[in-house]
């Protein structure tokens, strides 16, 4: 399964103007002083959990340490690239610190063994540390977010996308489509969170993807990817955000 990080850029830039809806999402707040182990394995006790990355393996590209097996994706020529990086959070635990100033970029992984049909749930941990000022994903000219994630399935005539963001200024729960390339390439995001969520705090979000699949373009993918995105170059400020872990699990 290829993808190409041009068509990436494209989707996440070119944001049509198109109707916002409202979309359920699960949240669970966890604390800051939570004691969640994060391990690094296929399946859990309860053979729930099919894949999973908590960024406990590392490797140094173009003098970053990135989680490895991730790739740089979603550049823009001559606009500053997204600065990863893996870090230690207070507790110890590994984080992927994502910053951007003025810039755009993002970390993609291609999944092993996840089939939507039979893993339909995403979980992840994240938090907010700055938020791009006034950025609204429902006004393409201030899409900034601090954090994204998308799950993408395709190939290079057809790809198709669903993605959870933590906004600014957009409502939470609000979601918008749009497509470039006259449709051959469609993405939906959902917004699960905002400014009124407060910076410096965990959160664990769970999401039954399959069905936002289903909902969105009548399928449900075998084949899939991730990819993370901080973005700051639509407002020309500054966005910054953490993931603890990201993993899909059983029904």
């Amino acid at each position: 399964m290829k993808f190409i990080c041009l068509l990436f850029t494209l989707l996440i830039c070119a944001c049509a103007n198109q109707k916002s809806v409202v979309a359920k999402n699960q949240q669970t707040d966890i604390p800051n002083n939570s004691n969640n182990k994060i391990v690094n394995k296929k399946a859990d006790a309860n053979g729930k959990v099919i894949w999973k990355s908590n960024f406990s393996e590392t490797e140094k590209i173009n003098g970053q340490t990135i989680p490895k097996g991730w790739k740089s994706k979603g550049t823009s020529s001559g606009v500053p690239e997204t600065k990863f990086s893996v870090i230690n959070d207070k507790d110890g635990t590994p984080v992927l610190h994502m910053l951007s100033e003025k810039g755009i970029g993002g970390l993609m992984v291609e999944l092993k063994n996840v089939d939507l049909n039979k893993s339909p749930i995403m979980r992840w941990k994240w938090k907010t540390i700055v938020l791009p000022k006034n950025g609204d994903g429902r006004k393409p000219e201030l899409g900034d977010q601090a954090c994204e994630i998308y799950v993408i399935s395709g190939s290079l005539f057809s790809q198709k996308c669903v993605a959870y963001t933590w906004e600014t200024d957009t409502p939470k729960n609000a979601s918008q489509s749009f497509s470039v390339f006259l449709g051959a390439f469609k993405a939906k995001w959902f917004c699960v969170r905002n400014k009124t969520d407060g910076l410096n705090k965990w959160y664990v979000e769970e999401r039954n993807v399959a069905k936002d699949f289903k909902d969105t373009y009548d399928f449900v993918p075998d084949e899939v990817a991730v990819m993370v995105f901080c973005k700051a170059d639509k407002t020309k400020t500054k966005s910054e955000s953490e993931i603890a872990f990201i993993e899909f699990l059983k029904q």
